[in-house]
């Protein structure tokens, strides 16, 4: 069966207009600043506007980039909250972000007393509102509860702006995409929506509403269509090209510091490195032809051991490979064991590994240290501590 194609989508140009039955769309980001702008400064006037004058002299917002008010607390004496249900209001307005009775017991869980127990036990209702109330909410940790009551804020406040605070508990699914929507135009990544999503979804199951998502696959494939907002431009997220690497590369008349230094970064770009790893990246972890018994295509290349990496093989595992290029003036692998072979480095007598013995380094000093003279101090010293593998 032949493979499939991918389909060729056109970038659209800057300024760019299009306009279909519902909407006319512009492509660039000073038309979408300025729709954002509008959006955000909207939300506020309505929501201002939604509450009575004595609450809406009192609320403040909060730093986010989509208007959300800071507290919800003071919003129990609204006429938009009054006229709900005792129990709906207690749903949309409580924060469940404190910490709870039994985890601030370190531990030890707190004297109980039931208030209004019918003779000596109370009530299976009533121990199962005081479990909800001081147990229940420790099954996500206090941090994620925190990050979900802050998007919880935003829901309640878009609900107040559009003048529906009760179709957002619960909520339909058409709900939820009117919020993806003006979320989108306030220009919020992907990333910011999927938690305002699981926010909705965490409320809805805590008080036992059905979830606007809750076919099988619905959050993965509706997450999907609106991955494409990044936040940012591509250009801008990945702003580091071959044609950079190139041209470090190609520098000429570098100091033995300068070269270090360049292969390393050129190395750690290469390798996805996270900014912490690169300076722990020693010779020694350089596994020179570490392929090669697998088949002779793979001599001259390397694997390179990374400083306490998890299993994350979005970053190629352990130990990720360098190739070999197609330009020996670009090639890393090269140029890397040219730079061993011209230093004067020798194996340490307190090597903290033997299976590494025979490369003929030094095992135990970073080859991208804080600065060449702390290099040289060490070398000169024989500071041979043992290195962190």
């Amino acid at each position: 069966m032949p493979a499939r194609r991918k389909r060729k989508t056109r970038q659209a140009p800057e300024g760019e207009e299009e306009e279909t039955e519902l909407a006319q769309y512009e492509h660039g980001e000073a038309a979408a600043d300025a729709v954002a702008e509008d959006l955000q400064a909207g939300i506020r006037e309505m929501v201002l506007y939604a509450l009575d004058p004595e609450i809406a002299n009192r609320v403040s917002w909060s730093t986010a980039n989509f208007p959300t008010l800071a507290s919800l607390a003071s919003l129990a004496g609204d006429d938009l909250f009054s006229r709900l249900p005792i129990d709906r209001r207690r749903e949309l307005l409580e924060d469940q972000s404190q910490q709870t009775p039994v985890e601030r017991g370190d531990g030890l869980t707190p004297a109980v007393r039931v208030k209004h127990a019918a003779g000596r036990l109370a009530s299976v209702a009533q121990l199962s509102a005081i479990f909800e109330e001081c147990v229940g909410p420790a099954e996500l940790e206090a941090s994620t509860r925190t990050n979900y009551y802050a998007s919880w804020r935003l829901v309640v406040t878009w609900g107040i702006a559009h003048e529906c605070v009760a179709g957002v508990l619960p909520m339909t699914k058409d709900t939820l995409k009117a919020l993806t929507l003006e979320l989108l135009m306030a220009g919020c990544a992907s990333g910011t929506i999927g938690n305002v999503w699981s926010s909705i979804e965490e409320r809805h199951r805590r008080f036992g509403h059905p979830l606007p998502l809750g076919e099988a696959g619905a959050f993965r494939r509706l997450y999907k269509a609106v991955s494409a907002v990044k936040g940012a431009p591509s250009r801008v997220i990945f702003p580091i090209g071959s044609h950079h690497m190139k041209r470090m590369m190609g520098l000429l008349g570098l100091s033995s510091a300068q070269e270090r230094d360049k292969l390393m970064c050129c190395t750690g770009t290469a390798l996805n490195c996270r900014v912490g790893e690169v300076p722990f990246f020693r010779i020694c972890d350089f596994l020179w032809d570490h392929d090669a018994p697998y088949h002779e295509k793979y001599l001259g290349t390397a694997a390179v051991r990374i400083y306490r990496r998890k299993q994350d093989t979005g970053r190629k595992g352990h130990l990720p490979r360098l190739g070999r290029a197609s330009n020996v003036e670009w090639d890393l692998v090269l140029r890397c064991g040219d730079m061993r072979s011209s230093t004067t480095w020798r194996l340490a007598q307190s090597a903290s590994k033997a299976s590494i013995r025979g490369l003929g380094v030094d095992t135990v000093h970073r080859s991208f240290s804080r600065s060449p003279q702390e290099h040289v101090d060490r070398l000169r010293n024989g500071n041979q501590s043992r290195g962190r593998w």
